[in-house]
């Protein structure tokens, strides 16, 4: 029972954090698109 419990709480903890780094990369990604325009967008204006 302990251990099932243990191996229950990690598990979670592991998904929250896969899951958190995840939508911290996607809103790094976000934050690049639109804050930070690749160099050619500036040459064509």
């Amino acid at each position: 029972m302990e251990l099932n419990h243990f191996e229950t709480v990690n598990a979670r903890i592991i998904r929250h954090t896969e899951r958190t780094n995840m939508e911290a990369i996607f809103t790094d990604r976000i934050e690049d698109f639109f804050y930070h325009k690749p160099p050619s967008w500036d040459s064509q204006i």
